[in-house]
């Protein structure tokens, strides 16, 4: 066994000599190739340490991805584990063993340990007790301390969380170098994320990776194999491309991606694949979707951005006017661009004298280029010439024309108006251009004005006292040029004229040049246009009066009964005295006066009283005092003295030395206007009526049928007959009134509240007599009434002009609502139920002769019911039919081969009936191919019919066997063709001559197998090649535990003697089925009380999947205890 196993090392390493060397790739410590891409790093042997190494150094300030596929041993228990590490170039190249797992030690580096050993040491290093995963720094193994970055964690969940089951796992690590997070998935799960920044931890911007791995007291053999990496994250090549406009450029995405799909569709070669091309004009954003190596589907985008060039704005077509020159600039461009002329010149600016085409191409830093073009035209424009300086007059003007020179262009004047000619008033210069297609020409010209002769005026207005006269002088002092002939608008030559009326007065001015000018002068009256006080006056009593001159206060000075100091008002008040005024008012050189004079007379009382109380149909005496000079009433009296019956205000008017002085007496009338009860009352039934005196209760006295009532302003009397007297007192005033009260009481008609009346009859309602009139709300005017309608009915009785009514409710009594519904059609066997739903009625009666509220029937025929509540009685008829049932029979439940189908129909079909199938259908036949339940239905007339049949369908026969099987020298191999369970009996034929589901085989050679039943046969070959095998262990798929001698037990098959070993199986509910430690015994397919127990006592158990576990040890000569492997998986049991 030693032996062997040295010269397959030996081989295996003069190859992996080779491929190292080719693979640039180092191997450290006990590590090898097994194959190329594949490496142990340690066997199964304790005290191991390896590590591989690639040579290439890999940027670690980048998004990078590391994927390659792990295998951690076979031995559940072994030890220690693997790391995969990124360090340092000068960092060791090999840590410590055992669980240092290679990495321990090996300082700036950083890690991602697959720890599978749970030492004594736990409490130091923080492990947990489970294959777990955990991100280190620097070389250290301790979950404790800034060192560690994430974990530790379980490397995959689930109550079986073991990795070292001899599996290549897949171990994925990406790390984002912008945000420094380092995500470990494994098996295709995200389990770590940490936060690192790997260029500070290996103090460099490279870095070199790899693998190690360890075993100390324990052991496993170790492997690592497909180790890749990648700049992160994968899928497109660039995030950004750049194209030229309208030129395609190539998108690329990883290779490992699988089934990539871009989009949008626009612009792209083909919306698939690996590589596309994309043509576009502007910016564009693609995106491709793919599948990574662990299924999950991805997203990339890439920014197609497409160079965008400046304007060079060239015009696409210009004009070089008569010895014009054009300047054009090449740039300044943006970085990146530059610009060459047609000429092939790259001047910054280009002077353009001579037409032509010219170009200038603008090129980018990334391979594109844009031209724009211009063509030269040359232009010449007509002659023109506005001619020499003028000069006008102010107030004439001058005339330049162009007409018939300046055509076919575009002409402006100095004032910016385009006609053919321009009128100039003003001294200036005047100028023209003309235009076309860009080039101009212009003329100009001066026109100049001849002096103006303006009269300075002295004074202008001229002010004209009150009848006054005045003399006004034209002339223009700063006049230099000749004589100047001075003419007025009346007539006047001269300079001088003299004025005596306001107005506008107007000379005109003739120069020697014959330019003529005109002034005017404004002659205006003064503003002091005289005063008046108006005439001499009288004061009277209190009277007073304001003088006012009619100018503001500087203006006037007042002179009051001869005081000579003077008053500077605009006005004075005079009141309580006499007085002689002198008013002088000054405006300018202009000054007027005026005088004067007021007398006072002091009042004159007459004596009368302010006012006076009168009495109603009274009269009082109104008496004035002598002594004035006359008197006169305001109602036609001219005495002293006169009586009044009347209230009013009465006014007595005194003239005394020019003065007439006024008193009044307010003559007002009592209180005590009178009282008025009103006109005699009858009140009837519960009226009453208030009697209100008007006045306070203090001035009321009452007298009820003779009896007093005192303290009261008003009563309420009613319900008898009253005479009621008043009488009022105010102050020395009196007044009284009568009131006489008749009662008619309620006159009585004697009819009931309520009457009942049936639908269709009448009733007869009579009143008492006694009544002199009867009115029915009905219009009826008799003491009786027939009544055939439900209502109220109210009765007038007039009393004494008192409207009394009394009122009748009459109440209707329905006819019991009585409805047996709608005919009735049964299905045959069917009953109906004819009910009245009137559970309280008095009286039932069927047609039958049933007095029930309910009958039932399955018979045809016509139903009648009389039903009476409270004395009305209702009737119904309903008519029942009875329809045969549309009865068939589809038959035996049908078995289909895999490609038969079955016809079904419905049979006998009833006419007039329609039939729905489960599947849809409504024909009265189907033909199907899928197994299951399909059911008809018949339906006539509202009566249905059902019926079932299964199908049952054989699923096709399969055998898929491996082409080749290796089997281990001295072993047996289990070999199935088993199917499921099948409606037809499968048979089985090997070439073997066996008929079993499953066969055991010892030996090499080429075998086949027929497995067919009553629809079809299949068959399938394979071989068979012995191998030399160590201490191994297998374990089958499946078996059969049918009792036919076959394949009856479910066993692991060893090739050595096992110093240890324990054997287990679980159903999918976890529930352990099977146990044991003794390599012979097997399962047999049954379900123990107890699994430990060896006596095969249990039950069947389902066919189905078991999960087993198998640990196991063997004496290989190791130095120490052999370790224990454990191996799990899954088995069919198949009977």
């Amino acid at each position: 066994m030693q032996m062997r196993q040295f010269k397959f090392l030996y081989v295996f390493c003069f190859v992996i000599l080779t491929v190292c060397q080719l693979q640039a790739q180092t191997l450290v410590g006990d590590a090898v190739q097994i194959v190329p891409g594949t490496y142990r790093l340690t066997t199964n042997a304790a005290s191991q340490i390896g590590a591989v190494w690639m040579d290439d150094a890999v940027a670690v300030n980048e998004s990078w991805e590391m994927r390659a596929e792990v295998n951690l041993g076979g031995n559940n228990g072994g030890a220690d584990g693997m790391a995969f590490v990124v360090r340092n170039a000068s960092s060791d190249d090999l840590g410590g063993n055992g669980a240092n797992m290679g990495f321990g030690g090996i300082d700036e580096s950083i890690g991602v340990e697959m720890d599978t050993y749970y030492g004594t040491n736990w409490p130091s290093t923080g492990d947990i007790n489970s294959d777990h995963l955990g991100i280190q720094k620097n070389g250290s193994v301790s979950h404790f301390g800034g060192n560690s970055i994430a974990g530790p964690i379980a490397a995959i969940t689930g109550w079986n969380n073991n990795i070292e089951n001899n599996t290549y796992h897949d171990l994925r690590v990406t790390y984002d170098a912008t945000t420094n997070e380092m995500v470990v998935y494994f098996n295709c799960v995200q389990r770590l994320v940490g936060t690192v920044d790997l260029e500070d931890v290996l103090d460099a911007s490279e870095g070199i990776w790899g693998f190690t791995a360890a075993t100390g007291g324990a052991s496993n053999i170790q492997r690592v194999k497909n180790m890749e990496w990648f700049a992160w994250p994968q899928g497109m090549a660039e995030d950004e491309v750049v194209a030229c406009p309208g030129l395609p450029v190539e998108l690329t995405v990883d290779s490992e991606a699988i089934s990539p799909t871009w989009s949008p569709s626009e612009g792209l070669s083909s919306t698939s694949g690996y590589s596309v091309d994309a043509t576009v004009d502007a910016a564009t954003t693609y995106t491709v979707s793919y599948d990574d190596i662990c299924g999950v589907e991805q997203l990339e985008s890439v920014e197609l951005a497409v160079i965008e060039f400046p304007s060079t704005e060239l015009p696409e077509d210009t004009i070089l006017c008569d010895e014009g020159i054009l300047t054009f600039s090449n740039g300044p461009w943006p970085e990146g661009f530059s610009g060459m002329w047609e000429d092939g010149s790259s001047d910054l600016s280009r002077e353009i004298t001579t037409p032509g085409d010219y170009t200038l191409t603008l090129n980018s830093s990334a391979g594109c280029a844009s031209t724009d073009f211009m063509t030269v035209n040359a232009l010449s424009l007509p002659a023109f010439d506005l001619g020499e300086d003028v000069s006008i007059c102010p107030g004439s003007s001058a005339v330049f024309d162009h007409a018939g020179v300046l055509n076919d262009v575009n002409v402006v004047w100095s004032n910016a108006t385009n006609g053919s000619s321009i009128e100039v008033a003003d001294a200036g210069e005047v100028w023209v251009t003309w235009e076309q297609l860009g080039c101009q020409e212009s003329d100009t010209v001066s026109v100049l004005l001849h002096p103006i002769y303006g009269v300075d005026w002295a004074v202008n207005p001229v002010v004209l006292c009150l009848n006054e006269e005045q003399v006004i002088q034209a002339a223009d002092a700063n006049w230099t040029g000749g004589d100047v002939d001075l003419v007025w608008e009346d007539g006047t030559v001269g300079s001088d004229l003299t004025v005596s009326e306001p107005g506008v007065y107007t000379v005109t001015a003739t120069t020697p040049e014959a330019c003529t000018f005109s002034s005017t002068v404004n002659a205006v009256n003064s503003l002091n246009a005289g005063v008046d006080l108006g005439a001499d006056g009288i004061l009277c009593d209190q009277e007073s009066v304001t003088l006012s001159s009619g100018y503001n206060a500087m203006q006037t000075l007042w002179f009051l009964n001869g005081d000579l100091a003077g008053l500077s008002s605009s006005f004075v008040t005079i009141e309580n005295e006499a007085v002689n005024a002198i008013v002088e008012v000054t405006i300018g050189a202009c000054s007027t006066y005026d005088t004067v004079s007021y007398s006072h007379v002091p009042f004159f009382d007459a004596g009368l009283p302010v006012s006076l109380a009168l009495c109603l149909e009274d009269s009082l005496y109104l008496d004035a005092l002598p002594g004035a000079e006359s008197y006169a009433w305001n109602n036609g009296v001219s005495q002293e003295s006169q009586w009044v019956n009347a209230a009013g205000t009465y006014v007595l008017s005194t003239p005394l030395l020019g003065c007439v002085f006024e008193q009044s007496t307010e003559v007002v009338p009592s209180q005590n206007t009178g009282v008025d009860l009103g006109v005699d009352v009858v009140l009837c039934e519960n009226e009453s009526l208030d009697v209100i005196s008007g006045y306070a209760a203090d001035e009321t006295e009452w007298w009820l049928n003779g009896d007093p009532v005192l303290g009261l302003s008003e009563i309420n009397v009613g319900g008898e007959d009253l005479t009621v007297i008043v009488e009022v007192v105010v102050g020395v005033c009196q007044s009284s009134d009568t009131l006489e009260v008749d009662y008619a009481p309620f006159f009585d008609a004697d009819i009931p509240e309520s009457i009942s009346l049936c639908n269709g009859d009448s009733v007869l309602v009579s009143a008492a007599g006694g009544a002199p009139q009867y009115t029915w709300s009905s219009g009826e005017i008799n003491s009786s009434v027939w009544i055939t309608t439900p209502g109220i009915y109210t009765l007038s009785t007039p009393i004494q002009g008192c409207a009394y009514e009394t009122s009748v409710s009459v109440l209707n009594i329905p006819l019991p609502v009585l409805n047996l519904g709608p005919d009735v059609q049964l299905c045959e066997g069917q009953e109906v139920a004819l009910n009245t739903q009137l559970p309280l009625a008095d009286q039932t009666q069927w047609s039958t002769g049933s007095l029930a509220q309910e009958v039932e029937t399955g018979d045809a025929g016509t139903y009648s019911v009389v039903v009476t509540e409270d004395g009305c009685s209702s009737f119904d008829t309903v008519n029942v039919a009875v329809q045969e049932l549309p009865v068939f029979d589809l038959d035996e439940d049908r078995l289909l081969c895999p490609n038969e189908s079955a016809f079904l129909f419905v049979y006998p079909m009833l006419d007039g009936a329609t039939v729905a199938w489960s599947t849809g259908q409504t024909t009265p036949d189907i033909d199907v191919s899928i197994p299951g339940m399909y059911s008809a239905t018949t339906f006539i007339n509202g009566c249905t019919w059902t019926d079932t049949v299964h199908v049952s369908k054989a699923a096709p026969l399969v055998v898929s066997l491996e082409a080749l099987y290796e089997l281990c020298e001295g072993e047996e191999l289990a070999v199935t063709a088993a199917n499921p369970v099948s409606i037809f009996p499968i048979s089985y034929a090997w070439s073997t001559g066996q008929n079993t589901p499953s066969i055991a085989l010892e030996r090499s050679g080429l075998f086949e197998v027929e497995v067919s039943n009553v629809c079809e046969s299949v068959s399938d070959g394979f071989e068979i090649k012995l191998i030399p095998c160590g201490c191994e262990a297998y374990v089958p798929s499946a078996f059969s535990p049918d009792n036919d001698g076959h394949n009856d037990m479910f066993r692991p098959v060893i090739a050595c003697e096992p110093l240890n070993y324990t054997f287990e199986i679980w159903n999918t509910w976890g529930e352990l089925v099977f146990a044991s430690s003794d390599p012979t015994m097997g399962w047999i397919g049954e379900v123990e009380g107890d699994p430990a127990l060896s006596a095969h006592s249990g039950y069947f158990a389902q066919d189905g999947l078991y999960v087993w576990r198998l640990k196991v040890a063997f004496d290989e000569g190791e130095l120490f205890a052999p370790p224990l492997q454990e191996y799990s998986g899954t088995v069919i049991v198949v009977r």
